[in-house]
């Protein structure tokens, strides 16, 4: 079926499916680590800036202190990051927001994950 034949929800479902695939095939080769419950899908579209081809590796940038993509950042302050990665959380995202931030960053992650 051709993407313009399809209905709106068809075509949500379409990408869901694809994403799906792409993160499924990646997790096996080791090649798709994010620190959310649920893996996000910026990797895939914004690779090289964080991985390669399609990679994520936000789980290790974050237990290094480093920040992990947007979508990552966005998801852990409203609570949907792992759990066990949480005493990461905040120096990871003040690497990128600014260490002066990270009294107010840790606050919210205390919140979120209590």
């Amino acid at each position: 079926m051709n993407l313009s034949d399809m209905s709106m929800e068809e075509k949500k479902e379409f990408h869901i499916s694809l994403k799906t695939d792409i993160q499924e095939e990646l997790l096996e080769q080791s090649r798709y680590r994010c620190c959310l419950k649920k893996p996000c899908t910026y990797c895939i579209e914004k690779t090289p800036g964080h991985g390669e081809g399609a990679t994520c590796d936000c789980l290790s940038d974050i237990v290094n202190g480093k920040h992990p993509c947007g979508e990552c950042i966005g998801e852990i302050l409203e609570g949907h990051g792992n759990p066990y990665l949480k005493e990461y959380f905040a120096e990871a995202i003040a690497e990128e927001v600014g260490m002066n931030h990270l009294d107010e960053i840790q606050k919210i992650i205390d919140e979120k994950y209590a």
